[in-house]
């Protein structure tokens, strides 16, 4: 099995901006984490579940907002 993953963090980050008016320093100082820590996540697939959590807290969004992804099941019967 093989799962493809696509990051939507960055898409998630800009429309919350357009929503709110809030700038990326806002979010990762809400996120206690730096702007260029912020900018990390929007190519990661693989981090902290508790990044994601306050992520999904920050931006008023599902977790599975941020991702989306799919299953290439590659098993022969």
């Amino acid at each position: 099995m093989k799962i493809i993953i696509k990051n939507r963090i960055e898409e998630k980050v800009t429309e919350y901006q357009e929503r709110t008016g809030a700038s990326k320093v806002w979010i990762a100082d809400k996120m206690s984490i730096s702007p260029q820590n912020l900018n990390k996540t929007f190519k990661s697939v693989n981090m902290p579940i508790e990044t994601l959590i306050k992520l999904s807290i920050v931006l008023d969004c599902d977790i599975f907002d941020l991702f989306e992804y799919e299953v290439i099941n590659n098993v022969k019967l």
